[in-house]
């Protein structure tokens, strides 16, 4: 008997992060998860103060649209994360590490083969009791991965006494390399927190965007981002099916498109769910109920839809499985044939792929390498202190406060502003809420380049007739390195 695995939660944070549709809770909703996020961050160093969190911060305030659309796609997981960060006692920082690895983008995947939201490698995947087969990618599944993922967390946690910023270091790069840093300057008497470890340029910016995100989350009137207004309440119910069920079948049942229940359930790769389990889906809480009682309605051999083949001369299992978009192994399985003998005018059931879910996995994964960054709206000032400025005075000159700048600049209370020093100065808060993008405004053109063999930065640059310090900038690139088959993105 098919069931629904539900978990009524409240509000405070305790609890799966699943919701049960039949009970009437009083959730907090008029609190802005992203608030609730804010109250809760306690890593430290999450302050500009620090030279390499503060690069980072200038970088995502110019770059409003990328994180508006970070959080409109973490939605449907952000609260259901949330509570499992919670319900282990990690910290609430924990739930950002997405946005870093994939934009909070089920379907993300790297030139290296990391999957998923949390971007696991294969290796790690297994080695967590990830399942990854044709039918199936584990480290898609936002249940599955998530749960995994916290596993791997906890344990690096562990394995470095609660030091999260080299656990975190750690999940980027492996324990292994963290700890041969930490023994290289133990040997070097030089000191082994995080900032001062000899690490690849990608890790040493790692720590600093998850550092970066949590000060701009924490601080909402220092920053001008407008959150978009994700209630602190389940989302997501998990529904158990039984058996092997048709996608496209599951979608209508739901009242769902296909496209909508795939993001929800990314980890199938295939038009069914995988014959051999998992054996559940997930849906929004507001259609398991419907959903429910299809399924009830539901006969066995309507869960897949199937046509009889007879074998022709010549056939061979892997050309009958390459042809219905199968695979030998399910056709053995349902035939009940034990070897790869099969013989003219056999008759076979095969199962009818009746929907694109395929495809749409691959589109999606297309799509992340093409929308990974976005345009700057926000543009920054430079403020070069002159004699005779006060703090008080480039406050009043550009409509901000004191405190403001201070605090975007790293500023303690009362220290002297220094001749020639730059302060980056943000527009007033009114400001973000105009766009330079109209149609009008002459937006320049956005292009995707795929690093090829042999590449340069600077020859990169020369032919697309752009500084190769741009390309860094709008790529996020520590340094002038490229590596073949690396995505970039440029403007012109």
């Amino acid at each position: 008997m098919a069931t629904i695995i539900l978990t009524a939660c409240v509000a405070s944070g305790s609890g799966t992060g699943l919701g049960d549709p039949n009970q009437h809770i009083n959730y907090q909703f008029s609190r802005n998860i992203f608030s609730i996020l804010g109250d809760s961050f306690n890593l430290p160093n999450e302050t500009p103060e620090n030279p390499a969190v503060l690069k980072q911060i200038n970088w995502f305030v110019s770059h409003p649209a990328f994180l508006k659309r970070m959080a409109e796609q973490s939605r449907p997981y952000l609260y259901y994360i949330l509570q499992q960060v919670n319900r282990r006692g990690l910290p609430t920082e924990l739930v950002l590490l997405p946005i870093i690895e994939s934009a909070y983008n089920p379907f993300a995947y790297s030139s290296v083969g990391a999957a998923g939201l949390w971007q696991m490698m294969p290796g790690t995947a297994s080695g967590f009791g990830l399942k990854v087969d044709w039918w199936y990618d584990g480290r898609r599944d936002i249940i599955a991965s998530t749960n995994s993922a916290l596993n791997y967390l906890s344990y690096l946690g562990n394995y470095f006494n609660d030091n999260w910023m080299l656990a975190i270091a750690a999940y980027d790069t492996g324990e292994g390399r963290v700890n041969s840093a930490i023994q290289h300057n133990l040997k070097a008497g030089l000191p082994t927190d995080f900032f001062n470890l000899p690490l690849p340029a990608d890790t040493k910016t790692y720590v600093p965007k998850l550092l970066a995100l949590a000060t701009i989350i924490k601080h909402p009137y220092e920053y001008p981002i407008d959150w978009p207004n994700i209630p602190n309440a389940p989302y997501l119910s998990v529904v158990n099916v039984g058996s092997q069920i048709d996608l496209s079948r599951a979608a209508k049942m739901s009242d769902l498109s296909l496209q909508t229940l795939s993001r929800l359930n990314p980890g199938f790769n295939r038009w069914a769910t995988d014959p051999d389990g998992p054996y559940t889906i997930v849906l929004p809480i507001d259609k398991a109920a419907r959903f429910q009682e299809a399924l009830n309605n539901l006969e066995p051999n309507q869960r897949v839809t199937w046509i009889r083949y007879t074998v022709k001369n010549g056939d061979t299992l892997s050309v009958i499985a390459y042809k219905n978009k199968t695979t030998t192994d399910l056709i053995k399985k349902v035939n009940r044939i034990k070897y790869n003998n099969i013989h003219a005018d056999q008759v076979l059931l095969i199962p009818l792929s009746s929907s694109k879910l395929t495809s749409i996995v691959f589109q999606s994964e297309k799509r992340y390498f093409k929308s990974s960054h976005s345009l700057p709206e926000i543009h920054l000032t430079t403020y070069l202190v002159q004699h005779g400025d006060t703090l008080s005075k480039i406050a009043k000159k550009y409509h901000v406060k004191e405190s403001a700048i201070r605090f975007w600049n790293g500023l303690r209370t009362k220290q002297e502003l220094t001749v020639g020093a730059q302060l980056i100065i943000w527009p007033h808060r009114q400001k973000s809420h105009t766009t330079s993008t109209s149609r009008h405004s002459g937006s320049p053109k956005r292009i995707t380049y795929r690093v090829k063999s042999g590449d340069t930065l600077s020859n990169i640059a020369y032919r697309y007739k752009v500084k190769a310090s741009s390309i860094k900038h709008w790529n996020q690139l520590s340094s002038d390195v490229v590596k073949a088959n690396q995505i970039l993105v440029m403007y012109r």
